[in-house]
């Protein structure tokens, strides 16, 4: 049953990671196209249009986590797809920049579907296929983040910018009625109503938030954003960059086709190194990952041809695949099955904060100190987390599912 969650849910992942992040090669031509024509001004747009659906989906993340602990997994990615899917057409019939903030906004209230779907499969799989069904369900949701950009590139070429925000609402629609029915749920819930949707447990919570401290898997947390950080801090300037080695023509595609690359090593890489991580163990995989993104990070300050680009940002992407999956296996291992929800919505928070902060960061450093500069920062935060992760690494607890002894490891 595990392995047909995964394939429905890696496609889900997929699309809804594409959808939310489609927008970014033509995102300033279509804020200029909503009547914004200071170049200023359209930068500023841009920039808070892009960090609105992380922001609030990252925020609410907890929450969402929180209530599929309490009232199923699979009712909670039903909710997130088929909002999504809505917010995604509507997004079509913006008229103004303003309209566009707020729906981008609002697709980021109704997210919630990624740290369903990985406490979902994480309840459902055996520990022992434990990384090698986290890092396989990565690849959807990271490919997604990195081949969405291409997509809409490509499509925002071919069929119109506002065609693009329709097809992609109708994929996301296609995939949460693939979750209806196909996802299988194993664990009975409690009978979810409007009247308990948002009535909160503050005592439970409490005691999740107290239980999750004890477990001492904050650390994880930490890891999760400074690896979304240093990933995500590229991001406002690739179509500044890619420009910048005087590329003339389909700047648009090609620019998509650097996001894609790392996201293209992450699907061939990401199962294999979850397998490896479960027969040697995730912290060595989550250990040499982190060393070899900062031996990769480097060269792209120095490199001027677009290709070269493309071959070291994938060969990251290889590496991309052992750190997120390493990350989510380590969460699995350290928790129980009943809070599982709320934990990996707790680390999608850290990812979304990662997301944001991360191109923050990165449009500030290029506009200061110049593109190279970035890569040069990359690179300490992948080695400070190294180093991070280590320090903590013999402090987590791995909790037994057989049981309920804890033991610590190292």
């Amino acid at each position: 049953m595990w392995k047909r969650n995964l394939l429905i849910l890696w496609i889900g992942n997929f699309f809804m990671m594409a959808g939310m992040n489609l927008i970014i090669p033509f995102l300033p031509l279509y804020v200029e196209n909503l009547g914004v024509k200071d170049l200023h001004q359209v930068d500023i747009w841009s920039g808070f249009i892009f960090a609105g659906t992380p922001l609030l989906s990252g925020i609410l993340a907890p929450f969402w986590g929180r209530f599929s602990d309490r009232y199923g997994r699979k009712v909670m990615l039903i909710r997130s797809g088929i909002g999504m899917s809505i917010v995604m057409i509507l997004l079509g019939f913006a008229r103004n920049p303003t309209e566009l903030l707020l729906l981008r906004l609002l697709m980021g209230t109704v997210a919630g579907f990624i740290p369903s779907s990985y406490a979902l499969l994480a309840s459902e799989t055996p520990a022992e296929y434990a990384g090698r069904a986290l890092g396989t369900l990565q690849t959807g949701s990271v490919a997604g983040t990195m081949i969405g950009p291409l997509i809409g590139g490509v499509l925002s070429e071919t069929v119109g910018v506002r065609n693009v925000f329709y097809l992609t609402g109708l994929f996301l629609l296609i995939a949460a009625v693939v979750v209806i029915l196909g996802v299988q749920e194993s664990k009975k819930f409690e009978k979810l109503s409007f009247k308990t949707l948002f009535q909160t447990n503050q005592n439970a919570a409490r005691h999740d938030i107290a239980f999750m401290k004890e477990l001492n898997i904050y650390p994880l947390f930490l890891t999760s954003f400074l690896i979304f950080f240093a990933m995500q801090s590229i991001e406002p300037i690739i179509t500044v960059y890619v420009q910048s080695m005087h590329v003339q023509h389909h700047l648009e595609t090609i620019s998509g086709l650097v996001f894609a690359a790392s996201g293209i090593g992450n699907i061939l890489a990401s199962p294999f190194l979850g397998r490896l991580g479960d027969k040697v163990g995730n912290v060595k995989v989550l250990y040499t990952s982190l060393l070899m993104m900062a031996v990769f990070s480097l060269p792209q300050a120095f490199i001027s041809n677009v290709w070269g680009v493309i071959a070291l940002r994938f060969l990251s992407g290889i590496f991309v695949g052992g750190l997120v999956p390493s990350v989510n296996a380590l969460l699995k291992k350290n928790s129980p099955s009943e809070i599982q929800g709320t934990i990996y919505g707790f680390n999608q928070m850290a990812n979304g904060m990662g997301s944001v902060a991360g191109p923050v960061f990165g449009g500030f450093v290029a506009s200061r100190f110049g593109i190279p500069t970035i890569f040069y920062c990359t690179c300490v935060f992948y080695l400070f987390n190294y180093f991070w992760a280590r320090k903590n690494q013999n402090r987590q607890i791995v909790f037994s599912t057989s049981s309920n002894r804890t033991q610590r490891i190292g």
